[in-house]
């Protein structure tokens, strides 16, 4: 098997649970506002890289909360960018 280079049609960004109420219980160190500018720069690089992008969020109406806003501003900036809701998983 050859490895070819990646290509806009051969990869997807994806940022799994960058929610509003996980970033206040989850994200200690480093500060929060951190974390969050740094992934709004990934997202804005795969955007201007013209990568397809998938965010996914759990729980938004429960303690998880929404997608973070600054991400939410840029699903918004682009038509091909998806949020995919996943469901809870049970715990065992």
């Amino acid at each position: 098997m050859t490895a070819e280079p990646l290509s806009r049609d051969s990869v997807v960004f994806l940022l799994v649970d960058h929610q509003t109420g996980v970033f206040e219980r989850v994200v200690k160190a480093p500060p929060r506002d951190q974390v969050e500018a740094n992934v709004v720069r990934l997202a804005r690089a795969a955007a201007i890289l013209d990568l397809p992008v998938i965010f996914t969020t759990s729980e938004e109406d429960g303690p998880n909360g929404a997608l973070l806003p600054a991400l939410d501003a840029c699903q918004h900036q682009r038509d091909e960018l998806l949020v995919a809701e996943r469901p809870r998983r049970a715990r065992c």
